[in-house]
């Protein structure tokens, strides 16, 4: 839309520069070579195209501003965490904090916002496992790197979900811990030293 108006802008630039040098009786011998088609316009065409760009300018200007203030893309995910379960490490990926969200905000909003990534990592080297399908049941797990091996009934898929609700239940417990410290404590009362009294002005019995 930018590169639109830009266009259009240039457009009615030259329409209104020729037609001007129309009027003023200037030949098409004097200009350029490349500007000398344009004179074979006829002016009432010029003002139509001139009046119409304005138009498309003027009925566009509040999506012009719209696109020039769009919000910023969603920030990418990062990985935040990892968490061990049936032995492999998952890790959690989850939106970046923005730059003007608090602390504590992100962190309550976190565990709604992380996932687990599949496929899982060995817990020896690190390195991404593989998964093939067993023969009779279940699947097989396997590590290029260093040959760990390990078998489990259900997919990648389905425990990277599982994995997810163990982590959940951490970065949960871990908000409700950040929002009570986010509490502010009320300040005890000052206390009012009584003084004592003077044995000098104390009545005789």
């Amino acid at each position: 839309m930018e590169i639109a108006k830009n266009v259009a802008l240039l457009f009615q630039a030259v329409s209104v520069s020729i037609l001007g040098m129309t009027f003023l009786g200037i030949k098409a011998d004097a200009v350029p070579r490349i500007l000398q088609p344009l004179f074979l316009i006829p002016w009432y065409v010029l003002v139509i195209l001139i009046v119409g760009l304005l138009a498309v300018v003027i009925t566009q200007k509040e999506k012009i501003k719209q696109i020039g203030s769009a919000p910023p893309a969603p920030p990418a995910l990062q990985k935040i965490d990892a968490v061990a379960y049936q032995g492999v490490t998952w890790d959690i990926f989850a939106p970046a904090r923005h730059p003007h969200e608090q602390p504590a905000d992100y962190a309550r909003r976190l565990p709604r916002a992380g996932e687990a990534r599949y496929p899982p990592k060995c817990p020896k080297c690190g390195v991404e496992l593989e998964e093939k399908k067993g023969l009779l049941f279940g699947h097989n797990w396997r590590c290029v790197a260093c040959g760990f091996k390990k078998r489990s009934r259900d997919s990648f898929s389905i425990e990277a979900e599982r994995a997810e609700k163990i982590w959940r239940a951490k970065a949960e417990a871990d908000a409700a811990a950040v929002t009570v410290d986010a509490i502010p404590t009320p300040a005890a009362a000052p206390t009012t030293a009584v003084p004592a009294p003077d044995m000098a002005t104390v009545p005789k019995e």
